[in-house]
């Protein structure tokens, strides 16, 4: 049993819904179903009982949680142990991070990397992806979580983490979804869009992957904020584009194959500043647990 299956069947156990897993461990809803698919069908057996989208432990399922638990708690106290063998590290650590990057995805590492350094003084500036870049260019911070620009300063080294797959939403309280029998992007355009500034790194994702003449006239409201575009998506005050993983009722997502929407989340920092010893050890623990995998 692969232990992204079983990390994955926990997540299911605990929260009770795919989305909700989904969430937790940073990857999309059709991933989170693929792994509990593989994992049934390597078992062999059913887990879940599904009524709607609410997922309880059937008989199978909780004989396998216990054993799953202790498999995980084995790989996670090894994981320790090879870390405890790196050189004591303590120090100062600055980091810029996006509010998307904090709020979806970094959680869990940096609890780990806290069990693991406890030396380590964290110190945080939590701001816009535009601004972290900013930090990083001025050598203001050690380290930047961030979603990255297109175009990269030749002074600045960045590497992607996550690729984000993003989605045209829409609440199914807006009109335009009681109306239209079919709902494709064209006639999304029609309608306003609760959008991201124009400035930032988000909205020229979006400009590449629409026209930009036909996006940069679409009228509307902005928003720098992820979760804030969702709640005026949510409120019915016009159709977005939103990460994958922030879908949940109820907004429901516009199949529009012909355009490939995503974002690059990763990591930056200024080639002239040197990484401290914190910095290095965060990094190695973002590919010890495989991100990029997700």
């Amino acid at each position: 049993m692969e232990p992204k299956l079983l990390k994955t069947f926990r997540a299911v156990c605990q929260t009770g819904t795919v989305a909700e897993a989904a969430i937790r461990l940073g990857v999309t809803q059709p991933a989170i179903s693929k792994r509990i698919a593989a994992l049934e069908k390597s078992l062999d057996t059913v887990l879940f009982q599904r009524i709607g989208v609410k997922l309880t432990l059937n008989e199978a399922g909780k004989k396998l949680q216990p054993i799953a638990e202790e498999i995980l708690s084995l790989i996670e106290l090894r994981k320790n142990e090879i870390l405890e063998l790196d050189a004591r590290i303590a120090g100062d650590l600055s980091i810029a991070c996006s509010h998307h990057i904090a709020l979806y995805r970094l959680a869990e590492y940096l609890k780990q990397f806290h069990q693991c350094y406890e030396d380590v003084n964290l110190h945080f500036n939590f701001t816009e992806s535009e601004h972290a870049y900013q930090l990083v260019q001025n050598g203001s911070v050690d380290l930047a979580f961030l979603t990255l620009p297109a175009n990269i300063s030749s002074s600045i080294h960045a590497e992607t983490l996550w690729e984000d797959k993003m989605q045209i939403m829409l609440a199914k309280t807006h009109k335009i979804y009681q109306k239209e029998k079919r709902i494709d992007s064209e006639k999304l355009l029609q309608y306003p869009a609760v959008l991201p500034e124009k400035a930032t790194f988000t909205m020229r994702r979006l400009e590449m992957a629409f026209q930009h003449n036909v996006i940069s006239t679409i009228h509307g409201l902005n928003a720098n904020n992820m979760e804030t575009i969702r709640m005026l998506i949510e409120a019915g005050l016009g159709w977005g584009v939103l990460p994958e993983t922030m879908h949940r009722e109820p907004l429901i997502i516009i199949d529009s194959p012909q355009l490939d929407i995503s974002r690059s989340l990763g990591f930056a920092y200024h080639k002239k500043r040197k990484l401290n010893a914190p910095a290095r050890a965060l990094i190695k623990l973002f590919y010890r647990n495989e991100l990029k995998d997700n």
